[in-house]
């Protein structure tokens, strides 16, 4: 059942989604958002499932890898490092789950997308977001009960379906965006609503690990990003970005030199090493390109790109769950002695790699 309970319109608010604005300094934000889609629905991404395709698991057999959604009579499941969420499909819908480290999704974000079989544009994403932003310009909002939680509907420009849904309480981060799915038919736009009604949200079955921007991931100075992506317990593969190629003066250099830390108790504390005996770190420079090469996978990609791979296992074992970042110094290099340094963090959670 969805009750309506009040509406409000919001006007001249403008928050940046972590990573979709080049030089964003964003700190979570909650109920607020509609995160921008990040890739073409018609590109190619995992395999859909459909209610019909379900083998009515119990619930000890549900999904273990973050990458895929099962179904449960006609029940689906996306599993991440924050949580399972799952919603009831009818059988003439299917649902394309992706994870924290997919294509389609941002530093953080994980979850499925919805939409009915008979329909090959637009879609509706369901998933679980670290931030996300709205700007108040021609935004409507009205708070409904939605599985049992408040959820704010968000509306822009008098359109016919709403943008983007936020829920609140125990839903906290879990959002709805809106795809191309206006010129829908008016029975399709109602079935999403009771699909919604099914959410379910599990914490507890979490797995898998994400990234998570803050202010210390970027060096504005320089036009720099740094990112976590690939990670598990024993390792991960730390991103450059340069969004702006005007701002270093130099050539941009690291090495393989860093720190692991993790957060106990609202503090940064080292991780223990475990190695038993002398050990140094190679004295080696990497460039990090100021603008993306002809040769990159994506030809649109203006920004330059590096990527450092560690393996950290030996030096300080697995890891076990929690949030943990990695400090990293990237250099301005102009000449000998004539160099400016500065440190850049990547944060992420690690939820542990399932059963």
């Amino acid at each position: 059942m969805i009750r309506k309970m009040k509406s409000t319109a919001i006007a001249g608010i403008c928050l940046a989604a972590a990573l979709l604005l080049p030089g964003c300094a964003g700190m979570p934000v909650q109920n607020q958002g509609e995160p921008e889609p990040v890739q073409n629905p018609e590109e190619p991404g995992p395999p859909p499932v459909t209610a019909e395709d379900s083998q009515a698991p119990t619930e000890a057999s549900a999904p273990a890898e973050a990458s895929q959604a099962t179904a449960e009579a006609a029940r689906v499941y996306a599993v991440g490092p924050y949580g399972r969420i799952s919603v009831e499909l009818p059988e003439d819908w299917e649902a394309e789950p992706y994870a924290a480290d997919s294509e389609w999704s941002v530093p953080g974000l994980y979850g499925m997308r919805l939409h009915p079989e008979s329909e090959n544009t637009g879609y509706i994403d369901l998933n679980y977001t670290q931030m996300f932003g709205v700007c108040g310009t021609g935004l409507s909002q009205e708070t409904v009960t939605l599985a049992g939680e408040e959820a704010s509907v968000g509306t822009y420009d008098n359109h016919e379906m709403w943008d983007f849904i936020s829920f609140r309480g125990a839903f906290d981060h879990i959002t709805v965006q809106s795809v191309m799915a206006e010129e829908w038919p008016e029975a399709d736009r109602e079935t999403v609503m009771g699909i919604l009604d099914t959410l379910k949200y599990e914490p507890d079955v979490a797995e898998g690990a994400a990234a998570y921007f803050v202010s210390d991931s970027e060096i504005p100075e320089i036009g720099l990003i740094a990112e976590a992506r690939d990670i598990t317990a024993t390792g991960a593969v730390i991103r450059f970005r340069v969004w702006d190629p005007e701002l270093s003066s130099g050539e941009l250099q690291y090495g393989d030199d860093y720190k692991l830390e993790r957060l106990e108790q609202g503090s940064w504390t080292p991780v223990p090493v475990v190695f038993d005996g002398e050990w140094g770190i190679n004295d080696i420079a990497y460039l990090i390109p100021k603008e993306g090469s002809p040769d990159d996978d994506d030809p649109t990609n203006d920004s330059g790109i590096s990527e450092w791979k560690v393996d950290w296992e030996w030096l300080y074992g697995p890891l076990t769950p929690g949030d943990y970042r990695i400090e990293k110094t990237v250099t301005d290099f102009r000449g000998t002695g004539d160099y400016d340094m500065y440190p850049v963090r990547a944060c992420f959670h690690y939820a542990g790699e399932g059963d």
